[in-house]
C-alpha cells in the first residue's frame, strides 16, 4: 500500500527556474522532452530548435498535435520560464526602443 508523506517532493510546488534546462538538455529537444514527461510530442515537435519552440503559442501547439490541454498548458509555462531566463536579448531590445522613443521627445 503506497502512502502519502507530507513534505514530499511531489506535495510542494516547484519552482519553475528549477525546470530550466541547460543549454546541452535544450538543444536535444527529444531528451527535454523525456525530462518533461512530454516524450509522446516528440515527433511533433522534433524539427524545431529550442529557440522556436519556445516562441510557439497555444494554438501553434494545438496545430503541432499536442491536443492534450494539461501538456499545453505544462509546455506553454516551462516555455515562458525558459524565455525569461534564456532569451535576455527580449527585454534588452524593448529597453532600448523605450529609451529611444524617450529621448526623442525630450
Amino acid at each position: 500500500m503506497a502512502t502519502f508523506r507530507a513534505g514530499s517532493a511531489t506535495s510542494q510546488p516547484r519552482d519553475s527556474s528549477s525546470q530550466i534546462p541547460d543549454n546541452a538538455l535544450l538543444n536535444d529537444i527529444p531528451a527535454w522532452l523525456r525530462s518533461l514527461r512530454l516524450h509522446k510530442y516528440t515527433e511533433n515537435l522534433k524539427d524545431l530548435k529550442w529557440e522556436d519552440l519556445v516562441q510557439l503559442s497555444e494554438d501553434q501547439l494545438v496545430d503541432r498535435g499536442v491536443s492534450a490541454l494539461g501538456a499545453r498548458r505544462k509546455m506553454l509555462k516551462i516555455f515562458m520560464a525558459v524565455r525569461e531566463a534564456k532569451i535576455p536579448w527580449d527585454q534588452n531590445k524593448h529597453d532600448t526602443q523605450t529609451s529611444a522613443g524617450s529621448e526623442e521627445t525630450a
